[in-house]
C-alpha cells in the first residue's frame, strides 16, 4: 500500500441523543485510535472529530479528549428548526474541516452533519444497531459508501445490498473480553458480596430503568427470592422509589432477613476496574439469567458474556424495532421473549423457575448467544472506513 507524506486524515464521527448512539461510536473512536502510531510511522496523521447534541451523551465523549463541534438537532422531524440551524452549524464546520469521511451512527442528532456531507460529497459511513432501521439511517444509506448493520433482518430495509456489511453492535470496550473461560466466576462472586450457591437473576433496566421491569419484579420479589439472588438495576431516577417499595413488600410477606440480603438493588451500572456491585462487567460475569428489555446494545453484550435471557420488548419504542431486535435474536432459541402486553409477574417467575432448572437449556441457549456475539465489530468498522480512505490516496 502506497502512502502520501505528511497527509492528514481526518474523521468526523456523529452521534448522540442516547446512549445506544453514542457508545458505539466511542468504540469505534477507539479502534481508529490504535491505528494512529502505526500512520505516523508512513508519515500519516489521523484527526477524529465529533458533531453531537448537546445532551447528557456529550459528558461520555468529553472524557476521549478529542475536538467537539456542537451542533443543534430535533428530536423528531417536528423539531425542523432545531434541524435547520443545526445545518447551517454543520455547514460551516464541515466546510471548513472538510474531512475524508463521517461516520454516523443515525438518529436525529446526526441529520445536520449526514446532510451536509451528503451535499459536500463526503464519504459517509453510517451503522444500524436494530433489526429494523431507523428512519435517518434508511434514508442516508442511499448516500452511504457503506452500510453496517447488526441484524441480518436489517437488509430487507435497505435498497442498495451492495454497500451492506453484517457488523454486528460495537462493544463498549470494558465489556469486550476475549477469554471469558479464563475468568473465576465464583471468585467475582465472593469479591462483589454475593453468595454462590442460588443462580444470580440480573434485571437491566437501562440508565432510564424500565418501569413495567421493576414493577413485575417487586410484584414476584417474595417468590423469585427463594430461587435467585437478585442484582436490580433500577434506572437512576427509579432507585429510591424500588428500594422503599422492596422493603414494604419484605414486610407485607414476612420475608427473612437472610432471603432479603439476597436482593441487591442498584441505581446504575457503571463502567469500573474495581469489582463492584455496581460494575457492568462484574455482574455479567457472575448472572447466570439476565432479564431485559431488547435494544441492541442490551441484546450484543447479553450475548457476548453469553447469558440465558429473557427479554421484553418495549412496546413503544420507535417502528416497534424492540419486539422485532427480540424475536430476531431469540431464533434458534438463544432468548425466550415475553411481551409486555400480556405479562404478570407469575408468568415472569414461572419462566425464569422453568429455565433455571434446565441446566442443558441454559447450556445451550448459552452457547447460542456465544455464537451470535460480534466482539469485532468496531475493528471491522475502523478498518473499513480507514481502507477506504487509503485507497483514494
Amino acid at each position: 500500500m502506497l502512502f502520501s507524506p505528511n497527509k492528514n486524515i481526518r474523521i468526523v464521527l456523529t452521534g448522540g441523543g442516547s446512549g445506544g448512539h453514542v457508545f458505539p461510536v466511542i468504540s469505534v473512536l477507539h479502534e481508529i485510535q490504535k491505528y494512529i502510531p502505526e500512520f505516523k510511522r508512513q508519515g500519516l496523521s489521523i484527526e477524529l472529530i465529533y458533531f453531537g447534541t448537546d445532551d447528557f451523551t456529550l459528558d461520555f465523549i468529553k472524557k476521549e479528549n478529542i475536538s467537539i463541534r456542537v451542533i443543534k438537532s430535533g428530536k423528531s422531524v417536528k423539531n425542523i428548526f432545531g434541524i435547520i440551524f443545526g445545518f447551517f452549524q454543520a455547514f460551516w464546520n464541515l466546510f471548513i474541516l472538510m474531512p475524508d469521511a463521517i461516520f454516523g451512527k443515525g438518529g436525529f442528532a446526526t441529520v445536520p452533519t449526514l446532510l451536509v456531507g451528503a451535499i459536500f460529497r463526503i464519504p459517509i459511513f453510517i451503522h444500524e444497531s436494530d433489526s429494523i432501521p431507523g428512519m435517518v439511517n434508511q434514508f442516508f444509506s442511499r448516500f452511504s459508501t457503506k452500510t453496517f448493520i447488526s441484524f441480518e433482518k436489517s437488509a430487507d430495509y435497505f435498497s442498495h445490498k451492495e454497500k451492506l456489511i453484517i457488523t454486528g453492535n460495537p462493544l463498549r470496550d470494558f465489556l469486550n473480553i476475549s477469554d471469558l473461560e479464563s475468568i473465576d466466576k465464583d471468585k467475582t462472586k465472593k469479591l462483589l458480596g454475593l453468595q454462590t450457591k442460588k443462580p444470580i437473576l440480573l434485571i437491566l433496566g437501562g440508565s432510564q430503568g424500565a418501569q413495567t421491569i421493576n414493577d413485575l419484579i417487586l410484584d414476584g420479589l417474595a417468590h423469585l427470592l427463594k430461587n435467585f439472588e437478585i442484582i436490580h438495576q433500577t434506572g437512576l431516577g427509579n432507585f429510591e422509589t424500588v428500594k422503599r417499595e422492596s422493603e414494604v413488600m419484605f414486610r407485607e410477606y414476612n420475608i427473612e432477613k437472610s432471603l432479603q440480603e439476597m436482593y441487591h438493588p442498584v441505581a446504575f451500572l457503571e463502567e469500573s476496574d474495581v469489582p463492584s456491585i455496581t460494575s457492568m462487567k462484574d455482574v455479567l460475569i457472575v448472572s447466570d439469567i439476565v432479564v431485559s428489555r431488547s435494544g441492541s446494545g442490551s441484546i450484543f453484550e447479553i450475548a457476548a458474556f453469553g447469558k440465558p435471557s429473557v427479554l421484553i420488548p418495549l412496546p413503544w419504542a420507535s417502528r416497534d424495532h424492540q419486539t422485532s431486535n427480540a424475536f430476531a435474536y431469540a431464533l434458534s432459541g438463544r432468548s425466550i421473549v415475553l411481551e409486555q402486553g400480556n405479562l404478570k409477574p407469575n408468568i415472569l417467575c414461572e419462566t425464569l423457575e422453568n429455565l433455571s432448572g434446565d441446566k442443558n437449556k441454559m447450556e445451550e441457549m448459552s452457547k447460542k448467544a456465544l455464537s451470535f456475539s460480534r466482539k469485532d465489530a468496531s475493528v471491522n468498522i475502523a478498518k473499513t472506513i480507514l481502507q477506504s480512505i487509503l485507497n483514494k490516496f
